[in-house]
């Protein structure tokens, strides 16, 4: 490791507590393990204080999700932290209102009805789903507004239904006893918590290592603590599990989404500036590479940027091509001014042009531009792409030839067409003069083609009966 990144580490790691390592590595287990004596003899006193205690660290929690989540979403490109952030905003106000409506408040009048199970298998089943849904938008937008506007409607539907129409199942009868509905609802949470942990694993490699495992425990910390939340007897062992579970889930929570986001900001809150700058530099190496000339020209003609093609193949160092205007690299034939150019740009948007580049050593490579108009701010610019035509140049160029060697030989070949008076007799031929030729001087005249004379048996045999007689 070098100097530079040892400084680095240090200042991490200084930033991120103030205490020594070896304290800090006891200090958490020791706080925690004196927080939880301090909530367990807390119950003894007053299982209302403890319950009230425990949800309030919860709420205060997602509030702090929910705010960190809101002013942070412009720095970030994916919205999966503003989509968590949202949701445990309205997952806060469904743990107030259970920590409210929970029995011996006395807040509201019909908290008998244990309404605070009702409140709060309403705030589960709206975080579980929260938790599957959020890695989708590790990858895609998200429509805050309309996002806001659905929780909204069923945040109020959901509280009309316990409050006002009270058509809202009930969770328990007698303390002791769990309707089904509350057992299916209870197996339901943690299918899906199941399922978000799933889904985040497949989507690990959008988050920072130890965001990942932070919340993958904290799902899994939620999930255990909705199971004993179902293990009801006159006891409160298991509720006191259950909450000392929900608030480590908590505290996982508050590590993964606002401890890390504060005090590492470059590994959560800008994670996605690196992974731009990475997208970045491969648009850059695939621009540098690519078989084009690609030149940026301002509006008055001259070079602001080209790629490491256009450099290597016209032989110029970047800063002494980039010192030239783009008309002054098209050769001394090229009468084109550029304000001509940006002018027809101006009005149509592209312009097409056939040309040549005058390279360091004075040779000229025939082009094809491709000429757009960009507006980048408040400046607009020429993106000019260039074509290497030499050799489609060679091959049109191979093309006319053949073409014309075929028309010369297509005009030298002769044909015959037409009607032929022919005599059936000796078969002489009669001409357009009216003089009678031989068959075959005719057609050697009018056709190109060479006569052979041979004799075929019959002829033969007729005509020299002396020598194929027998055969």
């Amino acid at each position: 490791m070098n100097q530079q990144a040892a400084i680095s580490q240090e200042t991490t790691q200084t930033f991120s507590s103030p205490f020594p390592i070896q304290l800090r590595s006891w200090f958490l287990p020791i706080s925690g393990a004196a927080a939880f004596g301090a909530l367990y003899l807390t119950s003894l006193h007053s299982y209302l204080l403890f319950h009230s205690i425990a949800e309030i660290f919860g709420i205060v929690i997602s509030c702090g999700i929910f705010m960190l989540a809101l002013n942070s979403r412009r720095f970030v490109r994916n919205d999966y932290f503003t989509f968590l952030g949202i949701a445990y905003l309205f997952v806060a106000v469904f743990n107030l209102l259970h920590t409210l409506g929970y029995n011996g408040m006395g807040v509201f009048p019909d908290s008998e009805r244990y309404l605070a199970i009702q409140l709060w298998i309403a705030g589960c089943y709206i975080e579980s789903l929260s938790l599957l849904v959020a890695p989708w938008f590790l990858r895609n937008r998200l429509p805050i507004r309309l996002v806001l506007a659905i929780y909204f409607l069923v945040t109020i539907l959901l509280i009309e239904s316990i409050f006002v129409w009270r058509v809202f199942p009930d969770c328990v009868i007698r303390e002791i006893s769990l309707t089904d509905f509350r057992v299916f609802s209870e197996c339901m949470i943690c299918l899906v918590l199941v399922g978000a942990a799933i889904v985040l694993t497949r989507n690990r490699k959008e988050l920072h290592s130890e965001v990942y495992w932070l919340l993958i425990g904290a799902i899994g910390l939620t999930t255990l603590s909705e199971l004993a939340y179902t293990l009801i007897t006159r006891s409160r062992i298991p509720s006191l599990i259950g909450h000392f579970l929900e608030i480590t889930s908590y505290y996982l929570l508050y590590r993964a989404l606002i401890v890390t986001g504060l005090t590492r900001p470059y590994e959560v809150l800008f994670r996605n500036l690196k992974q731009s700058e990475e997208a970045l530099k491969f648009t850059r190496f695939s621009v540098d590479h690519a078989d084009l000339f690609i030149f940026w020209v301002s509006a008055g003609g001259d070079l602001i940027d080209v790629n490491n093609t256009a450099c290597a193949k016209m032989g110029y160092p970047r800063g002494e091509l980039l010192s030239q205007g783009l008309m002054e690299l098209t050769g001394p034939d090229s009468a084109r001014e550029y304000t001509d150019i940006w002018d027809r740009l101006q009005k149509n948007g592209t312009f097409t042009m056939k040309t040549v580049l005058r390279t360091k050593d004075e040779r000229d490579i025939p082009v094809e531009m491709s000429m757009n108009r960009l507006r980048f701010g408040d400046r607009e610019y020429n993106c000019v792409f260039a074509i290497d035509i030499s050799e489609k140049i060679l091959a049109e160029r191979a093309r006319e030839k053949l073409i014309a060697e075929l028309q010369e030989a297509l005009s030298n070949v002769k044909t015959l067409a037409g009607l032929l008076p022919i005599c059936s007799q000796c078969k002489k031929i009669r001409d357009d003069q009216g003089y009678w030729q031989q068959l075959e001087t005719y057609i050697q005249e009018h056709s190109g083609a060479e006569f052979s004379h041979g004799i075929c048996p019959e002829c033969a045999k007729k005509f020299y009966p002396e020598y194929f007689e027998g055969k």
